[in-house]
């Protein structure tokens, strides 16, 4: 897969329109194209609370993350699948290891789309840009939610998990890009006690 360098042209100069275009393509190699998920249930007069997990953080790392460990609870799995999915430096040995990070997170399609990009081995300009801007993306404000309205057994859920993603670059040619807000909703199971993600929906 080929970094997109096409499209409008950032006014603050094309240096700056290009390295956050190649820093939300990098950290978003990972999501493929999804559906929304749309679940209806009876009406009823008092809803359950949706299931919430405490927010979690991620610090700017001063070598490469480790991968990730799935956990016995399908909000933090998500939570740490975001974070994995999301996290990018310029420390990292290429533009796609963190597929290798979030790779342990992972089953079903989700494991397959992921070690195919891993096999792609995509970059593109954009990764050097990145890497002589010494930049990296770190994921902060985390939530997760299992909707009480979406269908769910003992061993498979829908979460939906937030966070806001930044970016921050070491060299002083690297210019401020916005933090972006990211959601997603996955499809989590239950295997051996541990949960998953098989599936992205959105």
């Amino acid at each position: 897969m080929a970094l997109i360098e096409s499209g409008p042209e950032d006014p603050r100069g094309p240096g700056r329109g290009l390295l956050r275009r190649a820093v939300l393509v990098v950290a978003g190699l990972a999501v493929g194209a999804g559906v929304y998920a749309v679940w209806s249930s009876p009406a009823e007069p008092d809803p359950p609370a949706a299931e919430t997990a405490p927010a979690a953080t991620s610090q700017p790392p001063a070598s490469p993350t480790p991968a990730a460990a799935p956990d016995g609870d399908p909000l933090v799995t998500a939570q740490r699948w975001l974070v994995a999915s999301r996290t990018v430096s310029y420390e990292d040995s290429s533009a796609t290891s963190w597929t290798e990070r979030v790779g342990p997170l992972l089953t079903g399609r989700a494991a397959a789309e992921n070690s195919a990009l891993a096999d792609a081995g995509a970059a593109g300009a954009g990764w050097e840009q990145l890497v002589q801007g010494r930049c990296r993306t770190v994921v902060s404000d985390i939530d997760a939610v299992i909707p009480p309205e979406a269908p769910h057994t003992d061993q498979q859920v829908y979460v939906q998990v937030t966070g806001t993603v930044e970016t921050g670059c070491d060299s002083p040619d690297g210019p401020p890009i916005p933090a972006e807000r990211s959601a997603a909703t996955v499809e989590v199971v239950e295997i051996d006690g541990r949960w998953l993600v098989r599936e992205r929906l959105y």
